[in-house]
């Protein structure tokens, strides 16, 4: 296929209605109230690259960086995962931000604002009451999920997602306190890394 060129604003999208339909699942409303006064050209592929691309900028879940940096591939398919993880336990999104740090940063947050003196993989804070969209600030000490990896011999890629899918878990309610509820919450994490395929590997 030839790669194509489309020139976007808000008058060709809405005297076109043609190009509506090439994302139906696309909030366009909202896209071409971003670009009322703008306008973009986007050279692609295929078209389903573009509907990727804005249905990637479109979703309310950030990734931050406290007092580290590290990358890891394939960043908007985690927020694709995360995004449906929330969809099929039956809840919307407001805002869910993950703070990647050291694990010296999520201890002192574990001390000052929990009490526990202990090194930790992920804490979730969430700001949400009852079944209101979920908006939650989630630390997580990729320190912690590297050194867990190598003990249950996954490869990190597996770990991290079993801690983002976690986290994401606990805004849809579930908990881990007691021995019933951690066991839930295993079978859960383990649904989704399978619904996903996010591979177990080996920790190097």
């Amino acid at each position: 296929m030839q790669p194509i060129s489309i020139n976007f604003n808000s008058r060709s999208l809405l005297a076109n209605p043609s190009i509506l339909a090439l994302c139906p699942c696309f909030n366009w409303d909202n896209f071409i109230s971003v670009i009322k006064s703008q306008s973009y050209c986007i050279r692609l592929q295929h078209l389903s690259e573009f509907c990727k691309i804005m249905s990637a900028q479109k979703l309310p879940i950030h990734f931050h960086f406290a007092d580290i940096q590290f990358s890891f591939p394939q960043r908007t398919r985690s927020k694709e995962m995360i995004a449906s993880l929330i969809k099929q336990e039956g809840r919307e999104i407001n805002e869910i931000n993950y703070i990647f740090c050291s694990d010296a940063y999520l201890l002192e947050l574990n001390q000052g604002y929990l009490q526990h003196d202990t090194l930790t993989d992920i804490i979730t804070f969430h700001y949400h009451q009852g079944s209101a969209p979920v908006h939650s600030d989630i630390y997580i000490s990729v320190e912690r999920v590297k050194e867990n990896a190598k003990s249950f011999c996954v490869s990190f890629k597996h770990e991290f997602h079993r801690v983002l899918f976690h986290g994401a878990l606990h805004l849809c309610g579930y908990k881990d306190k007691s021995k019933k509820d951690e066991v839930i919450m295993r079978q859960m994490e383990e649904h989704y890394l399978n619904l996903f395929h996010v591979p177990r590997g080996t920790s190097k």
